[in-house]
């Protein structure tokens, strides 16, 4: 029998009896940092801290979260204007139906999506209780590409019990990440550029373990470690490695899985494996380090870079990164020695496909509702290389999608079209099963997150299968590889493949879906999910009383469709669209001709110039002539 929505609320004010309120006040700002230790960069901290503080919390505690802007141009020369910024809680529901909050839906943060975002000297008060998840987590700022500057820390929802069935001893948290010396904007003004006519994506310069650039984790005799890594980065997938101590899986995502060891494990963008990892007996310690093989007294854990997903591979960039488990008494300014035999990224396989959640979840019944996405990466009239969702690419609205639920007519919160022709937005019925078939036409792999939900993985693609087929490609055997599919809430699709994506839409709310590589949703790689706007309208509380406030003084609009229109609710006239498309006939590579040729004639006027300035001496005649000559040949050869 199914509970009501009111005897939930009865048995969740229960729990929140017991529960803690977490009050934390956070000052955005940037702060001097020196992350690899070889140079300043100026990255966003909290409270003149970076990096920002983890939050650790247990189910049904309520955190009360009051973040000011300050990230002021003054305080950053290549910050030219003031900068909104935002909070996303990275895994965490927000379902309105299961707890009472003061704020709902709101609390999930992205731009445009669920509110608007905090201007520069405002505050924003979130407001909200956990709900009955557990596991690793982590907070990140949702508006640009704001996080890859470093607004991003663990958000840890603890389980005691199973902490204590596990018998954990220490419990620590490992974030990998890429580093960019030059800030998010400056990065992502050269990406979106119509000089960057490929989309190729920036090149990092550097890799950091736990926001530093040498790692070492601390292990004690006897131990139980529970170790939860996090990739915070916005780009590289990574794999870590460890030769000698194995890891245990036993979450990932904030789903308990089956445990099953491993020495590797691959760990895209925004993705989190958690791993207990026994520290050895002081005789185990003994008898290894004296046993004479390769390593001697040192127990490493290698963080490796997936090359293939960077287009060039700059000299002096580490793609495999040396860090060690320690024990007591072992030196830690030992040289660590080179891996046994070189590892190449390409050759190694983690396939999270296979793993099995803990408690036998079955998989979904057929979907009530299916949704096809095609992605694909093209240029627009302005030159700038975009990516589309079914040749959509995600446009904000000019009001956030949430707002446009709360103020709509009723006749007309279940058409997509009032929240917008750009924003890729699918309205869905409450308790429907939904089903993503998501094909990649792209010929880079791409690491898709949904926030409000996990799903379950009912079918992934190899490298190049093409599009999916269900009626011809796949009896019902094969379709369904599993009973008990793996369950999570960021996960990739391959080059040139797909995957097929179902979970249950018993979560209300504005919901976005993305791209969790961060170039690729500014490039607009998103759409939108409105699950059940009717019980929204029901259940939540509204605009939250500090974003009334900053509203209020920035003459933000509160009602209307995309367009901002609440007196036609079917008018779009004035709404974000995307660029023009480029006339036909247009490529890639005739764009990156019609660029070398531009260049060569402006480069040509120039050359006309200096050689009439030298004309009247013959050696610098000469020589202007040969240097022309050499120009023109090479530039010919890029055009060929």
């Amino acid at each position: 029998m199914k509970l009501s929505i009111s005897l939930i609320f009865a048995l969740s004010y229960a729990c929140l009896i017991t529960s803690k309120i977490h009050n934390l006040n956070f000052n955005v700002s940037w702060v001097d940092t020196s992350p690899e230790g070889e140079y300043i960069k100026k990255q966003i901290g909290v409270n003149g801290q970076w990096p920002p503080p983890e939050i650790h919390v247990d189910k049904y505690d309520r955190i009360v979260l009051s973040v000011t802007n300050s990230l002021s141009p003054l305080d950053n020369p290549d910050q030219t204007e003031f900068a909104n910024t935002s909070l996303h809680f990275h895994g965490l529901f927000h379902n309105i139906t299961k707890v009472e909050n003061e704020q709902s839906i709101q609390n999930d943060g992205p731009e445009m999506v669920t509110g608007y975002g905090i201007p520069y000297n405002e505050t924003l008060v979130y407001n909200f209780t956990v709900d009955d998840q557990i596991g690793t987590y982590w907070y990140h700022a949702h508006t640009g590409a704001q996080y890859i500057d470093g607004l991003r820390a663990p958000l840890i929802v603890h389980d005691r019990e199973k902490e204590k069935e596990w018998e954990i001893t220490s419990d620590r948290v490992i974030t990998v990440s890429e580093i960019y010396k030059k800030n998010y904007f400056n990065v992502i003004k050269k990406f979106l550029s119509r000089y960057n006519p490929t989309g190729a994506e920036p090149i990092p310069d550097g890799f950091l373990f736990n926001n530093g650039a040498n790692g070492t984790i601390e292990l004690d005799y006897n131990s139980k470690n529970l170790l939860r890594f996090i990739n915070v980065g916005g780009f590289v997938s990574q794999f870590i490695y460890s030769p000698r101590l194995e890891f245990q899986v036993v979450e990932i995502d904030g789903v308990y899985v089956e445990p099953f060891t491993t020495n590797l494990f691959e760990i895209g963008t925004a993705q989190r494996v958690a791993v207990v990892v026994d520290g050895l007996s002081e005789e185990e310690f003994n008898k290894e380090i004296n046993s004479g093989n390769y390593y001697e007294d040192q127990f490493p854990i290698y963080q490796i870079i997936a090359k293939s997903m960077l287009d060039v591979i700059p000299e002096g960039l580490e793609l495999i990164k040396k860090h060690r488990f320690l024990f007591p008494g072992q030196d830690r300014n030992t040289q660590l020695k080179e891996p046994e035999q070189e590892i190449d990224s390409d050759e190694l396989i983690f396939d999270d496909f296979e793993i099995k959640p803990l408690g036998s979840i079955k998989r979904y019944d057929e979907p009530d509702k299916q949704i096809e996405l095609v992605v694909k990466m093209e240029n627009l009239g302005d030159g700038v290389n975009y990516a589309f969702f079914n040749d959509i690419t995600y446009t904000p609205p000019k009001i956030p999608t949430l707002y446009t639920v709360y103020s709509s007519p009723d006749e007309h919160i279940f058409n997509s079209e009032i929240y917008g022709s750009n924003t890729n937005a699918f309205v869905i019925k409450h308790n429907d099963v939904v089903e993503i078939v998501l094909n990649n036409d792209d010929d880079n792999k791409h690491n898709f997150h949904f926030h409000g939900h996990n799903f379950q993985i009912i079918e992934r693609g190899e490298p190049d299968a093409g599009h999916y087929n269900s009626s011809e490609s796949f009896d019902k055997e094969k379709k369904y590889k599993t009973d008990y599919p793996m369950i999570r809430d960021t996960v990739f699709v391959e080059a040139n493949s797909y995957i097929v994506l179902r979970f249950v839409a018993n979560n209300p709310g504005v919901w976005f879906f993305h791209c969790h590589i961060d170039f690729h949703l500014e490039q607009g790689l998103a759409a939108v999910f409105i699950e059940a706007p009717d019980l929204i309208k029901k259940y939540d509380k509204g605009i939250s009383t500090s974003m009334k406030k900053i509203a209020e003084k920035h003459n933000y609009v509160l009602e209307g469709n995309a367009a901002g229109n609440s007196n036609d609710w079917l008018s779009l006239n004035g709404e974000n669209i995307q660029s023009k498309p480029l006339p036909n006939g247009f490529t890639i590579k005739g764009y990156v001709a019609l660029f070398i040729s531009t260049f060569m004639c402006l480069y040509g006027v120039y050359s006309i110039i200096d050689f009439g300035l030298y004309v009247d001496n013959d050696e610098n005649n000469e020589e202007t002539k040969l240097h022309y000559s050499k120009m023109l040949t090479e530039l010919e050869s890029l055009v060929k």
